[in-house]
C-alpha cells in the first residue's frame, strides 16, 4: 500500500469544519463504507448494496472506468430501515 506515492505526510489533513461542506462529509461517508466492506465489516453491507447500485462502468479511450454516478434524485430506499 502506498507504493505508488512519492512520499506520504506524517500529519492529517484537514477541511475547514462548517456546516456547508457537503460535498467532503459524504465523499468520506462513501469511502468508509466501501473500505468497511472490503475489510469484511458485514455489518455494513446493508450501506455497501446502496453504495455499489452508485457505480457504472464506461469505456475511456479503449479502457474500462468505474466510478460513481451524480445523484440528482433523493434515493428511493431508506438509509436506515
Amino acid at each position: 500500500m502506498g507504493k505508488g506515492y512519492d512520499s506520504i505526510l506524517r500529519i492529517p489533513l484537514f477541511a475547514v469544519s462548517q456546516g456547508h461542506n457537503y460535498g467532503l462529509q459524504l465523499a468520506d461517508l462513501v469511502t468508509t463504507v466501501i473500505a468497511l466492506n472490503f475489510q469484511g465489516q458485514k455489518e455494513f453491507r446493508p450501506l455497501w448494496g446502496i453504495v455499489k447500485k452508485m457505480f457504472y462502468t464506461t469505456d475511456v479511450g479503449g479502457n474500462r472506468q468505474t466510478s460513481l454516478k451524480v445523484m440528482r434524485e433523493k434515493p428511493r430506499e431508506p438509509w436506515c430501515a
